[in-house]
């Protein structure tokens, strides 16, 4: 009979724990990460359509329909417009005119910001001023927007309407 020797007799006193522990290693699941990454697949689709969408919601006049959820002044015409190639929109609040510049985000993010407002009073009909203010508060409120083909919706940080249009016929 043979004897193992000294240095194989070593290896394999060794190799059996090193072994064990390789295979528990494979055999042992810890819990799962508690900060796992998210999957951005869905956003980064969403932002690729929301980029090919712009065009076509930036390339429409767009007319003021609701405000907090009620018709603006009859006969008033109030109305935006975003620049498909730049960073500006320009609109008619019924009885100024206003420009300023736009920020979009991700999805559906939007911003407006800084914009320059003419000074004329109108004094007919009754309450255009005060629609105008609010109409224009509402636009610098506004983080975000949904849009079809034929309505366009600022939302505002709680996804509320605050602002809905429709595609407007015609030239402003």
């Amino acid at each position: 009979m043979k004897t193992p020797s000294r240095t194989a007799s070593r290896a394999a006193r060794l190799g059996v724990p090193a072994a064990a522990l390789l295979l528990g290693a494979c055999v042992h699941n810890p819990s799962p990460d508690p900060n796992p990454l998210p999957d951005a697949r869905p956003i980064a689709e969403a932002v690729r359509q929301a980029q090919k969408d712009w065009p076509w919601i930036a390339g429409t006049v767009w007319e003021l329909a609701a405000i907090d959820g009620r018709p603006p002044i009859e006969g008033v015409r109030v109305w935006i417009s975003f620049k498909p190639d730049e960073t500006w929109v320009t609109g008619s609040t019924g009885c100024n005119r206003f420009t300023g510049g736009y920020i979009r985000r991700g999805q559906n993010g939007l911003r407006v910001r800084s914009l320059a407002v003419t000074e004329r009073f109108c004094s007919a009909p009754q309450g255009i001023m005060q629609q105008e203010a609010r109409f224009l508060h509402l636009l610098g409120e506004a983080i975000g927007y949904h849009a079809t083909a034929e309505w366009f919706h600022l939302i505002d940080d709680e996804d509320r309407v605050i602002l809905s249009f429709s595609a407007a016929r015609g030239e402003p």
